[in-house]
Order: C-alpha cells, then sequence, then structure tokens
C-alpha cells in the first residue's frame, strides 16, 4: 500500500457544526496512541476576530470513532476526500476549534484509497504555467491539489438547508432567504469574476430540520464541527464530505460559543455553514466566500512591515495580516471586489485572454479589474515564488475604491477602527501551490495608501531579482514595467577542493549583470552570496536560488565596494573606496561607517585578506607584481612588501591550504598558480578549472575552512 498523508481542509471563514447520528465508538484517553482510518478532509473557519483556522482531520465513517485533528504539514501531501489509515498520539476529540495548533502527533499514515481527491491531483500537475526556467522545479513540488478549468468550471449545484440544534429557537431565516442571496448576489458575483466559467444554481432546499448530533451549545470542538459538515453532505445524498463537486449550504442561528461567521470544505464541493447572519448584505459575502473554499481556494491575507528594508518576504519575515486583503472576496472588505489573479491561478482560469505570464523583461498594459474585461493580470516566478500584478482601478465592481471601501490591512485582530481601501496598481504573492494556499496582498510603501504603486513607484522580490515599476497610470490602464534576470550571466559552478575536474555545485542566482560579493555574512562555516545593484546589498545565508535574509543600503551606487571581516567577529561586511580613502562598516546594516582610514594611492589596486592569521581581514595594494601589505586597519605605510607574479596577472586572494592566512594565486587563462604563503617564489600548486572567459569567485563553499574557487557564466 502507498504510504502517505491524508489531509481535510475546512475554510477558516465558515465553520459547520453537524455530527453523523449514530452510537459512537469508545473513545480514546487523550494521550493514548490510537489508529484512526477514515476521509481525510481540511477545513477552513473564518474567526470573527481573526485569525484564521485551517484544520485537517480524519474523519471515520459513521459509528466507528470520533473525528481526529492531524497537523497539517504532516499529511500536506495527501489528497483531500483519500481514505487513509493514521497511526496518532495525543489526539483530543474536545480540543477547542479556535485553537491555532493540534496536540496531536502523526506516527505512521497509509493511504487506503486516493478518492476523487487521486484525480483532481493530477489534473493539478497537467496546470501548464509557463514559469521561468530558473526555479521551475520548487514550483512544481508544490503545485498539488489545484484543478484545471475544466475541474472546476461549469453550473455548481448548491443545496440549500435551513437548522436548529436542539434548544436554538428559529431566528426567521428559510431557504428561501438562501436561495435569493445565492441568486441574486453569489452567483453574479462569481459569474462576473470568472467571464461565467464558475456559476452556481439552487438544489434542494430545506427548512427547520434540527441536528441533534451537536451536544452541548457550550462548547464549540473540532468534532463538533465536522459532525455538522457530514450531516449536511448526507442530507445532500454524499457519503463522502468532499470532492464530488457539488455544495451543501446549511445555516443556523448564531451558536454563540463558535466565534466565527462560517466554515467550510476546502475540496471540490464539500459543506459549508453560516453561524447565524440575519442581514443578507453581509451575508452573501459570506456565502460567496464559503463557496470559495469549497471551489479550493485558501484566504488572502496580507504581508507588511517586513525586515530588512524590503516590501516582500515570508510570514517569518513579515507580519501577516490575516484577511488584510481588501481587494478579494477570500480576504475582509466592506465590500468585495472581484477575484484576484493569484485567486483566478488557483481556479486554473487564468489565460492569455485576461493575463500575462511573463518569462523575461516587458511591457505589460493592465486593463482595471473591475472592468472585467481584457488583459488584467501579471504574474511570474522568481526564487520559488509566483508574483501577481494587477490594477484596481475604482470602476464596476471596484467603483467603491474612490468612495467608501474598508478593511482590514494589517489583519481583523488589529481592525479598529476599519481602513479605508485605496485604488492603484497591487502586488501579491503566494508561497506554495495546493488546495488552500494562501495568497498574500504586499505593501511596497510607496505610497500614503497602503499596498498601491502609484505612476513612477518600484517593487523589488525578496531575492533581489525581478523589478516592477508603474510608468504610467490612467483610468483606463496601467503601464507596467517588468524587469527579469538575464538567462545568462548568472550560472554558478562551485568546486569544493583545488584540483582540476568539474563542478561539484552548480545553480543560477540572481541576474547576469548584477555585481555579485562573496562573504559569510552571518557567521556561518562557509561563504554566501550577496548581490550589489547600486547601493543596495541582497545578502544571502545559503548557496542557491532563494529569498535574500537581509537588504540593506550602503554608500553610493558608484562606489568601488570590499568585503571584509575588518574587526574579527567571524562576519564580513562592507566597505567602500573612494580614491585613497576607506569607510569600513562593522555590521550588516545601513548607516554611516564604524572606521575610516587612508592607505596607498588613488590609483591602487586593492586586495583584502587576513595576511598574519589573527582573524581580521586588512589591505594590501598592488603595484604591478609589487604587493604591500597592511595588517591593520590604520593609516600609514606596508608591513610587509613582496613580489608575485607577473605585472598583467589576475590575482586571487584565498586561505587554499586552511591554515587561516590569506595568500595569493594567480590566473593565467584557465591555469591558476597558487602560493601558500605571502614570500616571492614559485607556485605550490597548478590547477586547470573552467573556462578561460570565465568570471572566477573565491569562497569557502563547504564550510572546511579552505578557500576554492567557483565560475560564474
Amino acid at each position: 500500500m502507498l504510504r502517505r498523508t491524508l489531509v481535510l481542509t475546512l475554510p477558516a471563514a465558515l465553520v459547520l457544526p453537524w455530527t453523523v447520528p449514530g452510537p459512537p465508538a469508545a473513545a480514546a484517553e487523550v494521550g493514548d496512541e490510537l489508529t484512526v482510518t477514515g476521509e481525510v478532509q481540511r477545513i477552513a473557519i473564518e474567526m470573527h476576530t481573526g485569525p484564521d483556522v485551517d484544520l485537517t482531520v480524519v474523519v471515520p465513517p459513521e459509528g466507528e470513532g470520533e473525528p481526529v485533528r492531524v497537523p497539517d504539514e504532516a499529511v500536506q501531501d495527501v489528497p483531500t476526500g483519500a481514505t487513509a489509515e493514521v497511526k496518532v498520539k495525543g489526539a483530543d476529540p474536545d480540543e477547542d476549534v479556535t485553537s491555532p495548533t493540534t496536540t496531536t502527533e502523526v506516527l505512521d499514515v497509509t493511504v487506503l484509497d486516493e478518492g476523487s481527491g487521486a484525480d483532481e491531483w493530477a489534473a493539478a500537475q497537467k496546470v501548464e504555467h509557463q514559469d521561468d526556467d530558473h526555479d521551475h522545479d520548487h514550483d512544481h513540488d508544490h503545485r498539488v491539489e489545484i484543478a484545471e478549468s475544466s475541474a472546476l468550471a461549469g453550473t455548481r449545484t448548491v443545496h440549500l438547508y435551513t437548522a436548529r440544534l436542539p434548544g436554538q429557537s428559529s431566528d426567521g431565516i428559510r431557504a428561501q432567504h438562501l436561495r435569493s442571496d445565492l441568486v441574486n448576489q453569489v452567483d453574479p458575483y462569481w459569474s462576473a469574476s470568472t467571464g461565467g466559467r464558475i456559476r452556481f444554481r439552487t438544489g434542494t432546499e430545506r427548512d427547520n430540520m434540527i441536528y441533534h448530533g451537536w451536544g452541548s451549545t457550550r462548547t464549540c470542538t473540532n468534532s463538533q464541527i465536522v459532525g455538522l459538515l457530514q450531516w449536511a453532505s448526507l442530507n445532500a445524498g454524499h457519503m463522502f464530505a468532499a470532492g464530488h463537486g457539488e455544495h451543501a449550504l446549511v445555516y443556523t442561528p448564531r451558536v454563540a460559543a463558535c466565534g466565527f461567521a462560517g466554515v467550510a470544505h476546502v475540496a471540490n464541493g464539500g459543506a459549508a455553514w453560516v453561524n447565524g447572519d440575519t442581514n443578507s448584505s453581509t451575508r452573501w459575502p459570506i456565502i460567496a466566500h464559503e463557496l470559495g473554499h469549497n471551489l479550493m481556494l485558501g484566504h488572502s491575507h496580507s504581508r507588511t512591515a517586513c525586515s530588512g528594508a524590503t516590501s516582500d518576504g515570508t510570514s517569518s519575515r513579515c507580519r501577516n495580516g490575516d484577511y488584510g486583503d481588501g481587494y478579494d472576496l477570500m480576504g475582509t472588505a466592506s465590500r468585495p471586489g472581484p477575484l484576484s489573479g493569484a485567486q483566478l491561478d488557483a481556479l486554473g482560469l487564468l489565460d492569455s485572454t485576461n493575463s500575462v505570464r511573463a518569462t523575461s523583461s516587458r511591457t505589460v498594459d493592465l486593463a482595471p479589474v473591475g472592468g472585467l474585461r481584457g488583459v488584467r493580470f501579471l504574474t511570474f516566478t522568481s526564487g520559488g515564488i509566483t508574483y501577481y500584478v494587477e490594477y484596481r482601478a475604482a470602476v464596476g465592481r471596484d467603483s467603491d475604491l474612490a468612495t467608501n471601501r474598508v478593511g482590514c490591512p494589517t489583519g481583523l485582530a488589529l481592525c479598529s477602527p476599519p481602513t479605508r481601501i485605496r485604488p492603484g496598481v497591487v502586488v501579491r504573492r503566494t508561497d506554495v501551490q495546493r488546495a488552500g494556499r494562501e495568497t498574500f496582498l504586499l505593501d511596497p510603501g510607496t505610497s500614503s495608501a497602503r499596498f498601491v504603486m502609484g505612476a513612477g513607484r518600484s517593487f523589488t522580490t525578496r531575492d533581489g531579482e525581478v523589478t516592477v515599476t508603474v510608468t504610467s497610470v490612467n483610468s483606463s490602464r496601467a503601464r507596467i514595467r517588468l524587469v527579469m534576470p538575464s538567462t545568462t550571466g548568472n550560472e554558478y559552478h562551485l568546486r569544493n577542493d583545488l584540483r582540476s575536474g568539474v563542478a561539484h555545485r552548480t545553480f543560477r542566482y540572481g541576474r547576469g549583470d548584477d555585481h555579485v560579493l562573496v562573504g559569510s555574512w552571518y557567521g556561518r562555516a562557509g561563504d554566501s552570496f550577496a548581490i550589489r545593484r547600486g547601493n543596495t546589498y541582497h545578502l544571502h545565508d545559503g548557496l542557491g536560488p532563494g529569498d535574500a535574509r537581509d537588504v540593506i543600503h550602503y554608500g553610493r551606487a558608484d562606489d568601488v565596494v570590499l568585503v571584509g571581516d575588518w574587526n574579527g567577529d567571524g562576519r564580513s561586511t562592507l566597505a567602500v573606496r573612494r580614491g585613497r580613502t576607506y569607510h569600513i562598516k562593522n555590521s550588516i546594516s545601513s548607516g554611516v561607517a564604524d572606521t575610516v582610514i587612508h592607505y596607498g594611492r588613488p590609483d591602487d589596486v586593492v586586495m583584502v585578506g587576513d595576511w598574519n592569521g589573527n582573524g581580521r581581514d586588512t589591505l594590501a595594494v598592488r603595484r604591478g607584481r609589487t604587493y604591500h601589505i597592511k595588517n591593520s586597519i590604520s593609516s600609514g605605510v606596508a608591513d610587509t612588501v613582496i613580489h608575485y607574479g607577473r605585472p598583467d596577472d589576475v590575482v586571487m586572494v584565498g586561505d587554499w591550504n586552511g591554515n587561516g592566512r590569506d595568500t595569493l594565486a594567480v590566473r593565467r587563462g584557465r591555469d591558476y598558480h597558487i602560493r601558500n604563503n605571502l614570500t616571492s617564489g614559485p607556485a605550490h600548486s597548478v590547477i586547470v578549472y573552467g573556462r578561460a572567459d570565465d568570471v572566477v569567485m573565491v569562497g569557502d563553499w563547504n564550510g572546511n575552512g579552505r578557500d576554492t574557487l567557483g565560475v560564474r557564466r
């Protein structure tokens, strides 16, 4: 049997309180090991005050035990709707649904039947995203359970139920009210947002149903919610809760113990629960949102206050704002605008009629999203992250951006009072590609209005590779200039020893015209890269593609830049040279220099190394084949003068034998003549590496304390 994880996800905005009638199996004590066999479901829950809660649950058949919540990351590669046998420890069926994490530990998972979710999974692998060649493997690894348009498009049936828990009184909402919401608001919204490719129609309607499986209305647990959703699905004629392409919408008067607006399955179809809202103007967006989860959409959040002088980054580097995207239905706003390009892409509905998927630099004119016509979305991939650019003008379904749309840009928990959502060009990112993936609206920090870029403003991706610039804006279009890396000049071939042969590691990073620096920026064993663009430095803490860890500004765009461990703390930092004056910084940060010295002549060739093995880098100047070496960061005459090589040699500095002292090597074509002490004389070793026209770099690539060669093409 195939061993995999099972996942059940319910949308965080709606929580369904249904349980399947029938005698429950004997419950295990909390903390016991047990094996549960059932359907893997994913559920999203919309808390009134945030944050969102996403559940992955294994649901046994009726009468065969309680549902068990499992950590999503433990089963994230298992299709929703699969049947799995999961061995767990520490499961608590009475765990409060609002808990952001679960006590359950997954010990083993065996997938018994991948169910209909397996077909959706297979369809997901066929989604034709023409991503950049670089980093496409990362994107492919996570592109699971996102169905192409044929799997989700069409007119979908929604069964409508109003119900009560024992002891509740009716609040007057009937199935006819839900039908009016669906026909007059929800269906027109989805039809407009998707160009008519997703529509909704009513199915069966039932009123005044009583759900007896809830138990005490003073509690709101995972088991209670899963049971209510399961009950709704069974009433709609579906043994399995998710994956059948139909929807069961149940409405109850508000259950006070459940502090959320609604809950829904994250799957192709499934159940959704609206937790008591008698106002149609606020109820229909909840219904539309929960049906979005039933179409495998996740939430639309925001990211602000990112570290490292950048407007982009992961959740660990930025502040996540739950439901902070006020432009999109899957976020929160006083009125939802049309679906974003990121959410349409998750539905498989981005194509050449409405979007440009860029793989190289270009200029694109974007029509307003609210106009629902023309090319409205620009998308690209960089560093394994997919980005989406769109123009939100105050037109059509976005017309209220000019007047009174409000939202919670920093998240529901900090939403007092709500904030005006403004028109303009916006950027989003998605970190993974799978069912229920979250999207993040980014704040470029280039305007007084959050998230908006006006004419002349730019956004740069966290890895520093791609820049988006708004060149002009008017009421009918925004012109965007996208600058992406060259496909040549950013390939690195690194070798871990001083022998002839092929590279031990090869990867692409940055742009072909980048100025690349090498250093141990964070004191870790071994060196990594930094990219310089003008006076902006994108510092990476590893070798290979990925986000910069920090972005800083230092010096001027035309400065000559040097790298060294100037104070012996084990971390490389920057220095800028202006003539014979050196401005030295002892930390990875913007700001003024810590030390300024004068050394040599303005036209000297300057090198950096730890010449005496004391752990501190200092300067040396080269004049032809003569080297004037200084052993301290100070003005004055050289401490040592040596002669080596020829006047026209290309010279490099490194600790070639790992003794803690840097010495010289000269390059002649693809031959390298390496000397292990600072004296005149012949090379101690000669190696052949790379091509004669390669750009050569020196670094400790594997952290063994010895510098070796790398070439850039």
